[in-house]
Order: structure tokens, then C-alpha cells, then sequence
């Protein structure tokens, strides 16, 4: 079982995770592999992870609730763009796979939106799964803003 805070709290960017196993030889090469790219995590990493998971329960409804706004969004830009994303909302989380309908390999039209618009879109080049599909994040409070400027 591998868990973060990064994604169902919102906090991109803060890495700090856990790993649960029975497998007591996988858990050591792990730890081993942990201890040879970095002694420790950020001190205050660590401790915005102690806050924010004391907070619990709330802080999940409220970025769940971020995420389905903008999974509104992003479903009527696609109705107002049928011609250049096609996708299917996640079930859950907040991570999204769109297919890119154009002649334009992923990794140069994400180039060209963060170059003349400055919204950053994963190309699926970079985790091998072709050259036509975006990897979007949903729980961003200025999604709806990003998506005006596209």
C-alpha cells in the first residue's frame, strides 16, 4: 500500500508519502533506496504533513469539491472544442487523461500552451502512452481561469 498527501489533500508539491507491506524484503530494498537519494525529507514538509493530516476529513471534502467544479469545466470547454480533446471524467481523483484530437504530437502542443498561455499540461510522451494524450490536474482553484486562457 503506498499513500501520499500530495494529491487527495491538495498539496501538490509536498512529498511526503508512506509504504505499508508484509513483504519484509521489499520494504528493506525500498528503505535502502530511500536512504541512498535522500537521508530525510524537508523539515517543513514534514511537519505541513502532520498538520494537514490531523486535519482529516475536511480538507479531503473541500478539494473533492474543487474537483468536481472543475470537472465541470472542463466538460463544457470539450463541448465548446469537440474538434481538439476528447475524455472521460475520473472516477476518482484528480488526474485526468485527454486525447488530444489534432495532427499535433502531446509533447508540442503542451510546449505551445505553456509558452503563449503559461498553463502546464503533461505531454504522454513523458510516461510513454503515445504522442496524443494530456495528462490534466483537476484540483487546482484556478482551473476554470487556466481553461479561459487556452
Amino acid at each position: 500500500c503506498l499513500g501520499v498527501v500530495s494529491k487527495a489533500q491538495g498539496l501538490a508539491g509536498l512529498r511526503i508519502g508512506w509504504v505499508a507491506s508484509k513483504d519484509a524484503e521489499l520494504l528493506e530494498k525500498m528503505a535502502s533506496t530511500k536512504l541512498y537519494t535522500s537521508i530525510c525529507s524537508a523539515g517543513p514538509s514534514e511537519m505541513l504533513a502532520a498538520i494537514t493530516m490531523r486535519s482529516g476529513q475536511p480538507l479531503i471534502e473541500a478539494n473533492c469539491q474543487i474537483i468536481k467544479e472543475n470537472v465541470k469545466h472542463f466538460e463544457k470547454f470539450v463541448r465548446e472544442v469537440p474538434h481538439l480533446f476528447s475524455w472521460h471524467a475520473p472516477q476518482a481523483g484528480s488526474i485526468a487523461l485527454v486525447k488530444l484530437l489534432t495532427d499535433e504530437p502531446a509533447k508540442a502542443f503542451c510546449h505551445r500552451t505553456v509558452t503563449e498561455a503559461g498553463v502546464g499540461l503533461l505531454p504522454s510522451e513523458y510516461f510513454e502512452f503515445g504522442d496524443k494524450y494530456l495528462r490534466i490536474g483537476l484540483g487546482r482553484r484556478n482551473f476554470k481561469e487556466c481553461l479561459d486562457v487556452l
